[in-house]
């Protein structure tokens, strides 16, 4: 925000995504040259486009004034995956059991489902993530199949709405 000469403008500024308010307002840092500043920091719970603006409240000295829109894309966040309770070797024909846990952002929460790997075949079908929790855990049980060292065990997670997929990094056993 802008005078034409001397301190800038006083008070505060609110900052809008359309005609929602987005938290308080805020007060301007009154700089030199005329200037004045104020910024804030928020989250979006879902992709897509975004329009904001921000309205200057007035002071004592400058009226009231609103922004041009300024439209930004919100993108998918980055989940992360893992896989647990692999090491170790196994007798054929002995349970397997794979644990792939799955993480995001605080909100929204991750959802969708996740499928396990051995070796770069797809163990079973999917599975569904159980809940709203910003990390959420799968159990998939298998038997040792394969015989020898370095079997690879891993889970991906395939993604949502607003979340991109993830791959686990590979454990490895002997059977």
């Amino acid at each position: 925000i802008g005078a034409s000469t001397g301190l800038g403008p006083s008070g505060t500024v609110d900052f809008f995504e359309g005609v929602v308010q987005l938290g308080v307002s805020v007060p301007l840092v009154v700089g030199t040259n005329a200037t004045s500043s104020a910024s804030m920091q928020t989250a979006f719970l879902s992709q897509g486009n975004r329009t904001l603006t921000c309205r200057f409240n007035g002071d004592g000295s400058y009226v009231a004034g609103t922004s041009g829109g300024r439209m930004i894309v919100v993108n998918k966040a980055l989940a992360s995956a893992s896989v647990s309770g692999v090491l170790g070797s196994y007798a054929l024909g002995a349970t397997i059991s794979l644990t792939c846990n799955v993480g995001g952002l605080a909100a929204p929460f991750v959802t969708g489902s996740v499928v396990f790997g051995q070796n770069s075949t797809q163990l079973g079908e999917p599975l569904a993530l159980p809940g709203n929790a910003q990390t959420q855990s799968v159990t998939f049980n298998t038997q040792a199949v394969n015989a020898g060292p370095g079997q690879a065990y891993g889970c991906a997670y395939l993604g949502d709405s607003n979340y991109f997929s993830a791959s686990s990094a590979a454990v490895f056993t002997s059977v």
